[in-house]
């Protein structure tokens, strides 16, 4: 991330749960606040630690106050299973916005890398695609709907074409190294 970039920073501290970076992005994108970079960190006691830079996804301001406090206020519901819909919110959201339009005919070709020998444990899965609101949301929502455990994640972002590092692997094989010891 440009260190020089206008960005919230946003710290959140809860314990691990199937689908939790899916529904913290969501999140944010449903209030209208783009995620530029991420740091996400699970301890070996299931205690997750993520510190996550954002900005107002339509100005590319600082977030304001009343956003951030509408994010927390959306996550401790959708943490407790509220039955919120988050694509939906966050259709809502890019519908409301002028969200970053592509010149005529510009089209940036999504580009997707997998990596097994990155980590004997771990797939890396390297995702270079064009930028919008709600997209780590996608990304994210569709590893848990594939019960992928994420594990890490880094952003380099680019006004058009981030740059998403996930390492990941399946939700059964994480729980049985975390049984054993080996996470």
């Amino acid at each position: 991330m440009n260190p020089t970039a206008v960005t919230t920073s946003s710290k959140i501290c809860t314990w691990d749960r199937a689908g939790l970076f899916s529904k913290i992005a969501g999140s944010f994108s449903a209030v209208g606040l783009n995620i530029l970079s991420a740091q996400i960190f699970t301890r070996s006691d299931g205690v997750v630690l993520d510190k996550f830079f954002v900005n107002d996804a339509k100005t590319g301001n600082l977030a304001p106050r009343e956003r951030q406090d509408k994010f927390t206020a959306l996550l401790g519901k959708v943490l407790n299973n509220e039955g919120l819909d988050l694509a939906a919110l966050i259709a809502r959201e890019i519908n409301s916005q002028p969200a970053y339009q592509a010149y005529a005919g510009e089209r940036l070709a999504t580009q997707i890398y997998f990596d097994n020998g990155a980590s004997d444990t771990r797939t890396l899965v390297e995702i270079e695609t064009e930028d919008r609101l709600g997209l780590l949301y996608v990304i994210s929502q569709t590893f848990t709907e594939l019960a992928l455990d994420i594990s890490a994640r880094a952003s380099s972002p680019n006004a058009a074409r981030p740059l998403i590092l996930f390492t990941c692997m399946n939700s059964a094989v994480a729980r049985s190294l975390r049984r054993n010891g080996k996470l």
